[in-house]
């Protein structure tokens, strides 16, 4: 067996319990009772799943279980709440990945935590939920996680929608407030004593950096802070960009006959779209892509019809080309 679910009781709540490090049986309390909460608000089970290397790992799941299985990956700094949220109320099945070290997943040894490394804990998860032929829908750099998985195992992967796709190595920058806040006792009083106060801060200024020119939506803006910030995050975060040029100088070829579609906003000041756009033809030759004038880093908050629509003719296509992918089943 490859892997096992675990139900939000017994071992869950103590997962739960341990990834929001609380410090009293209050904290952990809450820290159960914010994933009730959350399974309400976005019309989801929670869910916690054990891989073959013991790893947990928190998803959302909602929609009808007989449905195509549809994976989102959220992108750097984020959660499964996040990327799931505009696509809540579909009639596919969607299970949103708390990425390793973010959300309520366990994180990887460093050198795993690039983009090469997830693709083979994305590849253990999908083979534990007994899960194949997905689309894939990725945003930022979970999509080099998506194109490295799509590469190796295109059985596992065959139809990938990218949002503002951060794939082709950049530029080294210092990331100077990265280092700082990973660096060692002046990190761990960071993670302590600042980002506890300031998340609410930080999360807002990042959520504005990233919608703009658009505004930030209500229902994403209502989302805890302090699941955006806290010192998970800012190690995973440390740890992806460190490793990110490394993993994608070696990815020279993705399968030609993926599905590869590509939305993003000609406002992205997070990343340069045309590297990206030029990256990403070189190594597939022909991807769909579409570039929405006056949006930013965040097009499936800003205009979620579009990505939804996109959405939904990758999985009527593969329904198309083999009807027997319309009803994978994860084992309970």
């Amino acid at each position: 067996m490859t892997g096992e679910h675990i139900e939000l009781t017994g071992d869950a709540a103590k997962t739960a319990k341990q990834r929001a490090n609380p410090s009293t049986e209050q904290e952990a309390f809450w820290g159960v009772f914010a994933l009730r909460s959350t399974e309400a608000r976005m019309h989801a089970k929670s869910r916690f799943f054990r891989t073959s290397k013991g790893t947990s790992v928190h998803y959302l799941e909602s929609g009808p279980s007989e449905a195509a299985p549809v994976i989102l990956l959220h992108g750097c700094g984020s959660f499964a709440e996040e990327v799931l949220l505009p696509f809540r109320d579909t009639s596919h099945r969607l299970i949103a990945l708390d990425r390793p070290g973010y959300g309520y997943s366990d994180s990887l040894d460093g050198p795993e935590l690039g983009p090469l490394g997830q693709s083979f804990w994305l590849e253990d998860v999908l083979e534990g939920l007994k899960i194949t032929g997905a689309v894939v829908v990725a945003h930022s750099i979970g999509s080099a996680i998506a194109v490295h998985l799509a590469a190796r195992r295109p059985d596992l992967a065959r139809r990938l929608l990218l949002l503002s796709p951060c794939c082709s190595p950049i530029y080294d920058k210092p990331m100077l407030d990265l280092r700082i806040a990973t660096a060692p006792i002046v990190g761990t009083f960071i993670s302590r004593h600042v980002l506890s106060r300031c998340a609410a801060l930080l999360a807002r200024k990042g959520l504005t950096a990233s919608a703009f020119p658009n505004e930030v939506p209500t229902e994403l803006a209502a989302l805890a802070p302090e699941r955006f910030v806290n010192s998970s995050a800012i190690v995973t975060m440390a740890n992806e960009a460190r490793l990110f040029n490394r993993d994608m100088a070696i990815l020279s070829r993705v399968p030609s006959d993926l599905e590869l579609r590509v939305i993003f906003g000609s406002g992205d000041r997070i990343i340069k779209p045309a590297r990206h756009i030029e990256w990403l033809r070189r190594v597939h030759g022909h991807p769909t892509v579409r570039v929405l004038e006056g949006v930013g880093h965040l097009p499936h908050h800003s205009v979620p019809g579009i990505a939804l629509e996109a959405l939904q003719e990758l999985v009527s296509c593969q329904a198309m080309a083999d009807p027997a992918l319309q009803h994978p089943r994860a084992v309970a």
